[in-house]
C-alpha cells in the first residue's frame, strides 16, 4: 500500500513539475487552455507514464489533474502556495517531511506565534494552515488508511459504466482538499464531493466546527450527481456521514 501523504503537500511537490512539463502555470488553473493541455498530455502519454516521469504514483497525479482542471471556484492554490511559504518561513523543506526536526520546528513555531498569527503572515486561513501542518508532521510511512474497514459497496456496481445520476451509494473518504473530498465508491475511480455540497446540516454535530469537515477513512452515503466518462470524473453529493 502506498503511504498516505497529505494532498496539499503532494500537490505542492508534484504539480510544479507537471505544469513545467506541459508548459502551464497555476495562474491558468481552471482555464480552458490549461484543461486542454492537461487532457492532451494525459491522452497522448497515459497517466502511468506521466506519473513515472514525475516520480510519483498515478493516484497522486490523478488528484493533481483533478484539482488543476476544476472550473473556477475550486481552488487548491491556497494549499500549494501556503505550503511553500510556510516551509520557507521556518527554514524547512519537503525532504524533511515527517522528520522529528521538521515536526519540532513546526510545533515550536505554532506554539510561539499561534496558528491565527502564522496564517495571517502567510496570507492564508487558519483552516488551510492546519491542513498543511497536519500533512507536514505525519511520521514517515504513516498511512491513515491502514485501519480502514471496507466500505459496503454494492456488488452489482463495479465500474463507472454502472453508475447513473441520482444513484445512492455508500463509500469511504480517501483524500480531502479545500475544494472537496474524494470518495471510493467501489468502481475503480474515486468520486469528488465538491466543497459546496459538504454543508453543516449533513454532518454530525461534533463535526460541524472542524476545519476539515470530512476526514480520510470516514464512511459516507452519497448521491451520484454526474458521471463524465470522457473525462473519467464522478461528481457526488453528500447525503450523510455514517457512524
Amino acid at each position: 500500500m502506498t503511504p498516505y501523504q497529505h494532498p496539499s503537500c503532494q500537490a505542492y511537490t508534484f504539480s510544479g513539475r507537471f505544469l513545467s512539463q506541459i508548459g502551464g502555470s497555476l495562474d491558468q488553473m481552471g482555464s480552458a487552455v490549461l484543461r486542454q493541455s492537461i487532457e492532451s498530455s494525459v491522452k497522448s502519454r497515459g497517466l502511468d507514464v506521466l506519473a513515472k516521469s514525475l516520480d510519483t504514483t498515478p493516484e497522486t497525479l490523478q488528484l493533481i489533474v483533478d484539482g488543476l482542471t476544476q472550473p473556477p471556484g475550486f481552488d487548491i492554490r491556497q494549499e500549494l502556495m501556503g505550503c511553500a511559504k510556510f516551509l520557507s518561513q521556518i527554514g524547512g523543506s519537503l525532504d524533511q517531511m515527517g522528520s522529528a526536526v521538521l515536526r519540532q520546528s513546526i510545533e515550536s513555531s505554532v506554539k510561539s506565534r499561534g496558528l491565527d498569527v502564522l496564517a495571517k503572515s502567510l496570507d492564508t486561513t487558519p483552516e488551510t494552515l492546519q491542513l498543511i501542518v497536519d500533512g507536514l508532521t505525519q511520521p514517515p510511512g504513516f498511512d491513515i488508511r491502514q485501519d480502514f474497514e471496507q466500505a459496503d459497496f454494492k456488488r452489482e456496481i463495479v465500474s463507472m459504466n454502472d453508475l447513473h445520476d441520482g444513484m445512492v451509494l455508500t463509500g469511504r473518504v480517501t483524500n480531502t482538499a479545500l475544494f472537496g473530498a474524494f470518495v471510493d465508491i467501489g468502481v475503480g475511480r474515486s468520486g469528488l464531493i465538491p466543497k459546496r455540497f459538504i454543508t453543516p446540516d449533513k454532518l454530525p454535530v461534533d463535526q460541524r466546527r472542524r476545519s476539515l469537515a470530512l476526514g480520510p477513512g470516514e464512511r459516507v452515503e452519497v448521491r451520484v450527481m454526474n458521471v463524465d466518462l470522457h473525462r473519467n470524473r464522478i461528481t457526488l453529493d453528500l447525503i450523510r456521514v455514517l457512524r
